[in-house]
């Protein structure tokens, strides 16, 4: 990650590649070049339907969601996932604000609720992070 602490010059931008950029255009010009290992969980959520893959940095938690076709109870890494490609893909950020895309259709009240009940979980997830992440109220 690099962090910005004013904003950068466009020559100092395109000079900094493969690194994640926090931009404060409050303090002087540093830029302190850290890169941060991403930490991967992997949840079931099946209440929900769903099974979620986390990537978890100091700002952001990137998710991929499959939907959950078959549930197996006993051993949850067991359950029939819907596909190769997750049916929600996003991110949410260390102030509550998510973006995502969504490749799912709905069959019925049901399954809004379903997606209602895994965005309710993601935020869940991002809250017990803790630090900066923890002052959602859910």
């Amino acid at each position: 990650m690099a962090v910005w602490l004013c904003k950068p010059t466009t020559t100092a931008r395109n000079n900094t590649p493969n690194y994640q950029r926090l931009i404060n255009y409050t303090a002087c010009c540093t830029l302190l070049k850290t890169k941060i290992a991403m930490e991967k969980v992997t949840k079931y959520y099946p209440e929900a339907w769903f099974k979620v893959e986390y990537e978890v940095d100091e700002i952001v938690v990137n998710f991929k969601a499959w939907r959950i076709r078959a549930l197996d109870e006993e051993v949850l890494e067991n359950s029939e996932i819907d596909s190769g490609e997750p049916d929600i893909k996003g991110h949410i950020k260390w102030d509550g604000c998510m973006n995502f895309k969504q490749d799912d259709h709905y069959c019925g009240m049901y399954h809004a609720k379903q997606t209602l009940m895994l965005m309710t979980e993601i935020y869940r997830f991002k809250s017990l992070l803790g630090g900066s992440f923890e002052d959602e109220e859910l």
